[in-house]
């Protein structure tokens, strides 16, 4: 291995083995590893849209290693909320917004992005 592969290997905290597997598409990331990835890139490398609002939930979820399942459970909703979210091109739902806010209290929630988030419904 060069030692690029093991510098990148080791600020994403996975091995070089791991690293190969991704890039011969042997393997794939998990969820939880979206963040680190994302850190040592510098840029969001997904090909989803995120100006919508559901495409602003499933792009926090990628920057945060969020699933369904963790991210309803903070937010005190049904894991099956998530996903119909995601489908949402504009809300209008104040309480979403204070959904939204709590989480923000919760986690680092950049004031930029949680304005971002809420000037859909605002």
């Amino acid at each position: 291995m060069d030692l690029g592969m093991t510098e990148a290997a080791k600020q994403m905290n996975v091995s070089e083995d791991c690293l190969c597997y991704w890039e011969n598409g042997r393997n794939e990331p998990c969820l939880f590893q979206y963040p680190a990835i994302i850190a040592y890139l510098g840029y969001y490398p997904f090909e989803h849209e995120t100006e919508s609002f559901g495409g602003k939930i499933k792009r926090y979820k990628c920057e945060n290693g969020l699933s369904n399942e963790k991210l309803a459970k903070m937010l005190e909703v049904d894991e099956g909320t998530i996903p119909n979210w995601e489908k949402v091109k504009l809300c209008r739902s104040s309480g979403i917004s204070n959904m939204f806010f709590r989480l923000s209290q919760k986690m680092p929630l950049t004031k930029r992005y949680f304005l971002e988030l809420n000037k859909d419904w605002m």
